[in-house]
């Protein structure tokens, strides 16, 4: 569902970067891999574009491409440290393996970075609605613990 969120809630940014079909749709309708060769190719082009490069992470954390996916997102916030997404889909990433300290300190970061973006809260607020132990982790851990990304 957060990932969904993701991918749908910065979709129509994309529409106005690129000349060719947009991966995002392509990625609704269920073509991921043609989303995702689009993607590398307008990566390959934009390197320093961190839009694309977040874009391509969540293609393929999608395809449950987890080390690359990772790589991808994180060379998104070494390009925009202060972009609350990428922040958010490697909390999905830690998720997903099951380091929920790295996951909730993620999605921390990403929480301070968020702003007033409603699609930012709304995935903010799915990805503590669809797991309760997240919600219980973050509560007790964030009341004894630093922010390691501060």
């Amino acid at each position: 569902m957060v990932l969904l969120l993701l991918i749908l809630g910065v979709s129509g940014l994309f529409a106005q970067k690129a000349s060719v079909e947009d991966p995002m749709r392509l990625v609704a309708e269920g073509r991921i891999a043609e989303a995702e060769s689009i993607l590398r190719g307008l990566t390959e082009k934009n390197p320093r574009d961190v839009d694309l490069r977040y874009r391509l992470g969540l293609v393929l954390l999608k395809q449950k491409h987890l080390d690359e996916a990772e790589r991808v997102l994180k060379e998104a916030t070494k390009i925009d440290p202060n972009f609350a997404f990428a922040w958010l889909a490697l909390g999905d990433i830690h998720f997903r393996r099951n380091d929920r300290i790295t996951a909730i300190a993620d999605a921390k970061h990403a929480a301070s970075l968020a702003g007033d973006s409603v699609v930012a809260w709304r995935a903010l607020t799915d990805a503590t609605r669809d797991s309760t132990v997240v919600l219980r982790s973050f509560v007790s851990w964030s009341s004894t613990k630093p922010n390691p990304r501060e």
